[in-house]
């Protein structure tokens, strides 16, 4: 049986989503703190296939046990399930090795989404069954390895971050029927890529990639053409009249000159806006 690992101080949370999961035959086992985390890893290893946690917790910080987790080998999916809303947060959610983040309050459906992504599996509308795997990509390590090719080939590389923002404070539509206009937007926006590009969907409503071979000239360009496709998207469509798109890039060499400049650099740039 498939299992999740859960760390949220929250009693209400943790119930909630032991429900939301019980249906599909998945386990959820409830810690309290670091100590027994680890320790539910050790023993279950096998079993977990994915783990979800609080940034703030009573006396622990969440980043911190992330990193913990990576540098002690659990190769697990892991959820930042969370109410801080900060970007650079977000950022550093991703170097620690986070797969996923997404905000509280959160709907029953989107999570469910997320926890199906993350294990590797799909529902009964999903192209595979209950239990099938797909390999996991460690995004961190995929970077790490971009990057190392770059440097060997003397190629520039860049990442881009790509968040859908509301231009209103209520847009008039729920968090569902917005988890399905960035589903139809991603799709637009995707097409724009190369095949050899990466870009994939990173939180509630933000997109993150990797563009190989793009120098900081191209990234302008790459800009333009997102822009201008959300601006033709938005005048044929009156969904998308509430948001707009934000993109931000870091290329290498150019910018940085290591892996370890990428995601504070990443995060400077997009600390100028706090919402994400």
């Amino acid at each position: 049986m498939s299992s999740i690992v859960i760390l949220d101080g929250a009693a209400y949370v943790r119930h909630r989503i032991k429900e939301l999961v019980r249906k599909y035959g998945i386990r959820l086992h409830e810690v309290a703190n670091s100590s027994e985390l680890f320790t539910m890893l050790q023993k279950k290893q096998d079993e977990i296939s994915l783990i979800i946690t609080e940034l703030e917790l009573d006396k622990e910080n969440g980043l911190e046990i992330i990193k913990r987790a990576k540098s002690r080998g659990y190769e697990i999916p892991v959820i930042v399930l969370t109410a801080q809303n900060k970007k650079d947060t977000f950022v550093k959610s991703i170097e620690a090795g986070a797969s996923d983040y997404i905000l509280k309050p959160f709907e029953d459906d989107f999570l469910l989404s997320r926890i199906m992504s993350n294990m590797k599996l799909e529902d009964q509308n999903g192209s595979a069954a209950l239990g099938a795997r797909r390999v996991y990509m460690d995004f961190n390590k995929y970077i790490s390895g971009e990057l190392r090719k770059a440097e060997k080939g003397n190629y520039s590389i860049s990442l881009i971050m790509s968040v859908i923002n509301k231009d209103s404070a209520d847009s008039g539509y729920g968090m569902k029927a917005e988890d399905r206009l960035f589903g139809e937007l991603y799709s637009r926006i995707n097409s724009l890529f190369w095949d050899t590009d990466i870009f994939m969907s990173f939180g509630n409503h933000s997109y993150i990639g990797v563009l190989p071979f793009c120098t900081q000239e191209n990234t302008r360009v790459v800009d333009e053409k997102i822009k201008s496709l959300f601006d033709e998207i938005q005048t044929t469509d009156d969904r998308f009249k509430d948001y707009s798109v934000e993109n931000t890039f870091v290329t290498f060499p150019t910018e940085i000159s290591s892996r370890e400049s990428l995601f504070p650099m990443l995060t400077d740039k997009l600390r100028a806006g706090e919402e994400i």
